[in-house]
């Protein structure tokens, strides 16, 4: 495994429940501390939405419709596999590239569980928009390309005579599927909640004059 069990955690609808009946506080804080204001939850959120996001290579860049209608805004590009490529070629100089690789890939996978904290700490907020839901989505989409690009470094390591097989790849894989699948689910049951505060906000007369 690319992390330790403390890494791995499944999303229940039993556990979140739970979650929005207590405080909300950022996660790792004593439960004593006082209740987060909706800004530093946020700020919380932004950050984690960040870290996950943050990768060792050049990011890709997406050639828009118009682009690729019209033949051009494609040449400077990075594409996937520049971004694979020079990542493999900076991990190539490390005593041991493949746990390197492994070490990295850690990191970001431990980057996503803690914005799936404050994913879960702004389902308990009460106070959340639609850009909170949006920045998770946005991460999400990071995350899934950099699992593909560690994937396919992985493989690339592998040609190379590296000493890695089937098996680590498939881990490594699997973990970013999980990863992703986790962060899906609560992004959905984020935009639920937050559709259902709205309705009832537009529900709920503001004064007595409106019944």
């Amino acid at each position: 495994m690319f992390r330790d069990s403390k890494g791995v955690r499944l999303i229940s609808v039993i556990g979140i429940t739970l979650i929005l009946g207590a405080c909300a506080v950022i996660p790792n804080q004593s439960q004593t501390s006082f209740r987060t204001s909706p800004v530093a939850e946020r700020d919380y959120l932004r950050q984690a939405v960040a870290d996950v996001k943050a990768a060792p290579w050049p990011k890709p860049q997406q050639v828009s419709f118009i682009s690729r209608m019209t033949g051009g805004g494609g040449e400077d590009r990075v594409t996937r596999s520049d971004a694979v490529e020079a990542y493999v070629a900076d991990i190539q100089h490390a005593v041991d590239p493949v746990q390197k690789l492994k070490n990295d890939a850690s990191a970001n996978l431990i980057a996503a569980d803690r914005l799936q904290d404050a994913a879960i700490n702004a389902l308990a907020s009460s106070r959340h928009a639609m850009n909170d839901v949006a920045l998770v989505e946005e991460a999400i989409i990071a995350l899934r390309e950099n699992g593909q690009i560690y994937v396919a470094a992985a493989k690339s390591l592998k040609k190379s005579g590296a000493l890695t097989d089937e098996a680590t790849i498939d881990v490594l894989r699997d973990e970013y599927r999980s990863a992703v699948r986790r962060l899906g689910e609560t992004a959905d049951i984020l935009a639920e909640q937050l559709e259902h505060d709205q309705s009832q906000t537009f529900a709920t007369p503001k004064n007595f004059a409106d019944l």
